[in-house]
C-alpha cells in the first residue's frame, strides 16, 4: 500500500477512494484494514494475557474512526460510526423483534437500557455524537415505509393517511429549522484543535462569559449569552444543549424545538394507534363530529403473521419513542410556565421568573 506525504512531489488530485489521513498521508479506502500498528499490539497484548495501555486503545480506535470513510467526488469521505450504527441496528432488531414475543421483549429492554446507559454516559462526559439524531431520522425513515407497505392500507382511511404525513412533515421541517438555526446563532464559532471528545465532567462545566467592567455588564451578558459545555461555542438566550438532535436550543430555535416536539409526539401516537387498531381487535372509544375514535382491545394473534407481528412491533416502537418524547415536552412545558431556561432548572434555580404563567407563555411564543 502507497503511503505519501502531502509535502511530498505527487500532487495529483485525490481519487473518489483515496484521502489524507489525521497524520498527512495519503490514502486508499481499499487499506483500511493495513498497517494498523496499534491494533497489532493490542492483539499481541491480548493474546499473550497482558494489558492494553489506554494510549494504545484510544490510538486503535481514532485509525478505526479515521479510515471509517466512503467513496466520494474528490476524495473520500469520513463516516461517523454514530451515523452507520443506527442504519443497520434498527431494521435488525425490529426484524427479529417481530418472530415472537420472546425476542420482542429480549431485544426492546437489552436496546432500550444499552443506549440509555450510552446517553447518561455522553451527558455526564459533555460529548457530542451523532447518534441519536441519526437514529432519529432513521426510525422516521423506517417507520413510515413500513407502515405504508405492511399495515393493511384497507383498514385506514386515506384522510387519516394524509393527516399522519402531515404531521411527520411538520415534525422534520421543524427539526431542520432548529438545526439550521443553530448554526445561525453561534457568535463564536467552537475551536477546531479542540477535541471535545476527551474533555471529562469536571472540565467540561458551563462557563458563562463574564464582563469585569460592572456589574450590570456582568449580569446583562450572564443573561444573554452563554458558552455551551459541549459545542465549545457561544449562543445567546441558551437554554439547553440537546444530545439528541447534536446542536444547542437556544432563543432563536426554542420555539421550533418545542412544536417539533408537539407534532413528533401526535404523529408517532396518531401511527401507532392507526396500526393497532389494524392488525389487533379494535372497539370504539367514543365518536365524535362524525369521527369513530378507536383504541386496540385483543392483539393475541399478532404473531400468528410476520407482518402482522412486524405491524405490532412497530407500533410499540412508536410509542417507546412517544413516550420519552412527552417527558422532554412535559419538561418544556414546565420550564416555559415557569419562566426558567433548563439550564438553570438543571442547576436548582426553579424559583423562575415572577410573571405569570400566561406573561412567559406569551414572551416565549411571541
Amino acid at each position: 500500500m502507497v503511503q505519501l506525504d502531502a509535502s511530498s512531489e505527487d500532487f495529483s488530485p485525490l481519487c473518489c477512494c483515496e484521502y489524507y489521513d489525521r497524520h498527512n498521508q495519503r490514502y486508499h479506502i481499499l487499506g483500511c484494514c493495513c498497517n494498523c500498528v496499534a491494533f497489532d499490539e493490542a492483539c499481541d497484548r491480548f493474546i499473550c494475557c497482558r494489558q492494553v495501555p489506554n494510549n494504545v486503545k484510544r490510538e486503535m480506535l481514532l485509525t478505526f474512526q479515521d479510515r471509517l470513510r466512503i467513496p466520494c467526488r474528490g476524495g473520500a469521505k469520513q463516516v461517523s460510526l454514530g451515523a452507520i450504527v443506527p442504519i443497520f441496528a434498527i431494521p435488525i432488531v425490529l426484524g427479529l423483534s417481530a418472530l415472537n414475543l420472546y425476542t420482542l421483549v429480549i431485544l426492546n429492554v437489552t436496546t432500550l437500557f444499552s443506549t440509555g446507559y450510552f446517553f447518561v454516559r455522553i451527558r455526564r462526559t459533555n460529548t457530542r455524537t451523532k447518534l441519536f439524531f441519526v437514529w432519529i431520522l432513521a426510525s422516521v425513515v423506517y417507520l413510515l415505509v413500513l407502515f405504508e407497505f405492511t399495515v393493511p392500507l384497507l383498514e385506514i382511511l386515506p384522510e387519516e393517511n394524509g393527516l399522519l404525513f402531515l404531521l411527520v412533515t411538520l415534525s422534520l421541517y421543524c427539526i431542520y429549522k432548529v438545526k439550521r438555526l443553530s448554526r445561525d446563532s453561534i457568535l463564536v464559532p467552537q475551536d477546531p484543535e479542540k477535541d471535545i471528545s476527551n474533555s471529562n465532567g469536571t472540565e467540561a462545566t458551563t462557563v458563562l462569559i463574564e464582563n469585569e467592567e460592572s456589574d450590570d455588564s456582568d449580569r446583562l451578558t450572564n443573561r444573554q449569552m452563554h458558552n455551551c459545555a459541549v459545542c465549545q461555542a457561544v449562543t445567546t438566550g441558551f437554554d439547553h444543549h440537546s444530545f439528541v438532535l447534536d446542536c444547542c436550543i437556544s432563543k432563536s430555535n426554542h420555539k421550533y424545538y418545542f412544536f417539533g416536539l408537539l407534532f413528533g409526539i401526535c404523529a408517532l401516537l396518531l401511527g401507532s394507534n392507526l396500526t393497532l387498531t389494524s392488525v389487533c381487535h379494535p372497539f370504539l372509544l367514543f365518536r365524535i363530529a362524525g369521527v369513530h375514535v378507536l383504541l386496540p382491545d385483543d392483539c393475541t394473534e399478532v404473531f400468528d403473521q410476520y407482518e402482522m407481528g412486524l405491524s405490532f412491533v412497530l407500533s410499540l416502537y412508536s410509542l417507546v419513542i412517544a413516550a420519552l418524547a412527552t417527558t422532554e415536552f412535559t419538561i418544556q412545558v414546565y420550564a416555559i410556565s415557569k419562566g426558567i431556561s433548563l439550564n438553570d432548572w438543571k442547576k436548582g434555580r426553579k424559583t423562575g421568573n415572577r410573571k405569570s404563567i400566561c406573561m412567559n407563555w406569551r414572551s416565549f411564543l411571541c
